[in-house]
């Protein structure tokens, strides 16, 4: 699958910046028989990235597993297993008894510091980049609509993110489309490979 951009895959026209609220149920509360299946996935979600869940479970969690499985496939990531993004997700509403559409910044944002912290010392360089960018864009998109993950990008590129999600040329023409009013403003910038 080539990976697109968010907005391509879950996001209608006119609302370029928020889920579509139509495709996804996000009622904060667990109903029982989610309460009951996150409790089980708990035995299986040992942190290993080809984890599967039973189709009994997938069926069971299916609202909240939807929207992240729609953005790791935007990301082109692997839709066969249940891997680590997806597991500390589901340990974190199990922890919470709550789904993620209820979660504040605050818990966000102590979902990433400890994920990110595991990921570094259970995986090798190049896996912990990718689950760690996986779990960042899925706590951007479904997170508070706020700038909460900010100090949690590391090396990551806010350019690159962005890119990511909101596509490469989105991202391009809406910078150009500042410069440009800045511009006006009397404001430029001078590239430094011409002095």
């Amino acid at each position: 699958m080539t990976p697109k951009s968010l907005p391509a895959m879950l996001m209608d026209d006119h609302q370029s910046a928020l889920l579509n609220s139509r495709r996804y149920d996000r009622r904060p509360d667990l109903n029982r028989q989610e309460r009951e299946a996150l409790t089980q996935a708990m035995v299986l979600c040992t942190g290993d990235n080809e984890t599967r869940l039973p189709q009994q479970l997938n069926n069971a969690l299916a609202r909240l597993l939807q929207p992240c499985k729609d953005i790791l496939a935007c990301l082109g990531a692997s839709q066969k297993y249940c891997s680590a993004p997806i597991q500390t997700i589901l340990q974190e509403m199990d922890t919470h008894a709550t789904s993620y559409w209820s979660w504040s910044e605050d818990v966000w944002t102590a979902l990433l510091t400890t994920a990110f912290a595991r990921f570094r010392y259970s995986y090798s360089p190049q896996t912990y980049r990718r689950v760690r960018f996986h779990l960042l864009v899925i706590a951007y998109v479904l997170g508070p609509p706020t700038d909460f993950f900010l100090p949690l990008l590391g090396d990551i590129s806010p350019l690159a993110l962005a890119s990511r999600v909101f596509g490469k040329q989105s991202v391009h023409s809406n910078v150009e489309r500042v410069l440009q009013v800045l511009s006006g403003w009397g404001y430029g910038y001078e590239d430094a490979s011409k002095q």
